[in-house]
Formats: structure tokens, C-alpha cells, sequence
């Protein structure tokens, strides 16, 4: 997360302050403090076949870092992949706007799976932290959309790459 998009921060940093920036944070923490369930006495302890993954995954049926972590990593491996070919030339511009909506369609699905999922863990803390992943997920993508709207020919490097300019505008 924020690999290749961390540098663009400091480019529109300045559209707003520091202080609204802490408050935003702030709220952000506290909504999703206040969100977040005390745990279960008992874990879900099931076997879940391959097939019914999808499902129990969708309605939390599984403990909290089942559903966490094999899909944080995949995400995460999916769009630095995608982003590392995007920069090098490889991969079009169409190939990095395919990627980012299949990259906004899972990470809905893992998002409402993850805060379904988050009362079936020991420590109320881990599932604080999961529904704030999931929070920061969501800006990222933010992030990555308002990059491809504002600063495209600096990401894709439209300049030095023979593309289809009109892709990068």
C-alpha cells in the first residue's frame, strides 16, 4: 500500500492543513474505535471447503486473520505488480484502470468480510487494527484515482514511454 503513490503526497499536501489533517485522522481512529466489537467468547472452529470459501469469507464465518491476511497479500501483491509494470512501460495505461476497478471490486468484497469477520478474534485491538486496514484500503484507493485523474503523465511517465497519449490526459 502507498509503494508507488507515497511520493504524490507532498504534491497536494498543501490543499490542506496539517491541523485538518490531524482532525481527519482523528476522526477516523475514533469512528473506528467506537466501531469496532469486543471479541467473541468462542471462535468459529468449521471446516470450510474450498467451494464454500466465498460464502463463509462474505458473511464472517471464519476467524479474523483467515480473512485478513491470505487476501491483504494477494491485494497488495496484485497492485504493486500491476504498478511496477504500469511505471516501467510494460503494462498500458487501460491494463492499470482494468486492474485498479477487479483491485476495487475485491477489495469491497474483502472489506465487508473482514468487518463482518472481526468479532471472531482474541484481542479486540487486532480487530481494531483490521477494520483500520480496511479504512486506509479504501483511501488508498482514493488516493490511487485522484493520482490517475490529476497526475497521470508524471505516474505512467507519458513523456519518455510511447503510449497512447491520449490514455495519459
Amino acid at each position: 500500500m502507498f509503494f508507488f503513490t507515497a511520493p504524490f503526497l507532498p504534491r497536494y499536501l498543501n490543499v490542506i492543513a496539517f491541523s485538518q489533517l490531524i482532525v481527519l485522522w482523528v476522526a477516523v481512529l475514533l469512528l473506528v474505535a467506537l466501531s469496532t466489537p469486543k471479541p467473541i467468547g468462542r471462535l468459529p472452529n468449521r471446516i470450510v471447503f474450498a467451494w464454500a470459501f466465498p460464502y463463509a469469507f462474505w458473511y464472517g464465518d471464519v476467524r479474523l486473520w483467515q480473512v485478513f491476511w491470505p487476501c491483504w497479500i494477494a491485494l497488495n501483491a496484485v497492485i504493486f505488480f500491476v504498478d511496477m509494470l504500469a511505471k516501467a512501460g510494460i503494462a498500458s495505461v487501460l491494463v492499470w484502470d482494468i486492474t485498479q476497478l477487479l483491485v476495487l471490486v475485491v477489495t469491497y468484497w474483502w472489506s465487508v468480510s473482514v468487518w463482518r469477520a472481526s468479532p471472531n478474534t482474541r484481542r479486540q485491538s487486532w480487530a481494531f487494527l483490521a477494520r483500520l486496514v480496511v479504512v486506509v484500503s479504501f483511501l488508498e484507493i482514493a488516493h490511487r484515482i485522484f493520482i490517475r485523474v490529476k497526475f497521470p503523465r508524471d505516474f505512467f511517465g507519458c513523456d519518455e514511454l510511447f503510449l497512447n497519449f491520449t490514455s495519459c490526459f
